[in-house]
């Protein structure tokens, strides 16, 4: 069967051919059809091209702090010396206020480191020195000992409005004090390398008044 089919086909083929060769005016016969050809793949590339990139979000700023106010104080110097402590017994009119406001207060220690003649402080045994204190330390708690101590402030206190007596040398300065168990002689500071201390007779009246 299938060697008919075939033996057919050829006289097919065959007897068209013969008839294009003895009519060539006929119409040429028809090409045979190609097969389409398969579309190229797409670029990938051209793909990614054609994709419109999403925008990002704009980021928003956090709050920023006003600037610092840069201070038109000038710096300090680092190397400038420390300020130097007012010396109260360097002129009288610091020195006499000191002395009332250490009785004032019953800092009699004080007022005896302070404002006894070096040379008689250095004549004292130290461990003379330490009784002398624990006494007046001892003497403050006496209630009898505050009205004196008062009575020797209030002294202190009308040397203001005195202008004092000077030696020729100009160390010691006297201020009048009538009745001040002195018998008149007046109330002393002596001068020493610059400071002013109480004189040994002024030293004398204050431990009278007292009742040293």
């Amino acid at each position: 069967m299938k060697f008919r089919l075939v033996v057919f086909a050829a006289i097919l083929a065959s007897g068209a051919g013969l008839f294009w060769w003895l009519n060539p005016t006929a119409a040429p016969a028809p090409e045979p059809v190609k097969a389409a050809a398969a579309p190229s793949p797409a670029n990938p590339a051209n793909k990614l091209a054609d994709i419109t990139p999403t925008p990002k979000p704009t980021a928003i700023a956090p709050p920023q702090a006003p600037p610092a106010t840069l201070s038109t104080a000038p710096a300090a110097d680092p190397a400038a010396p420390p300020a130097k402590k007012v010396d109260a017994q360097a002129n009288l009119d610091t020195a006499i206020p000191d002395l009332a406001t250490l009785l004032q207060t019953g800092d009699l220690v004080t007022a005896f480191e302070n404002y006894t003649l070096p040379d008689d402080l250095a004549q004292i045994p130290p461990e003379r020195i330490v009784e002398v204190e624990d006494q007046l330390r001892a003497l403050v708690t006496n209630p009898q000992i505050q009205p004196r101590l008062q009575i020797i402030s209030q002294m202190l206190d009308t040397f203001k409005a005195q202008t004092p007596t000077y030696n020729d040398t100009g160390d010691r300065a006297t201020y009048q004090v009538p009745g001040l168990g002195g018998g008149g002689n007046g109330f002393s500071f002596q001068k020493v390398d610059g400071r002013w201390y109480i004189s040994q007779n002024g030293m004398g009246q204050m431990q009278r008044v007292l009742g040293m």
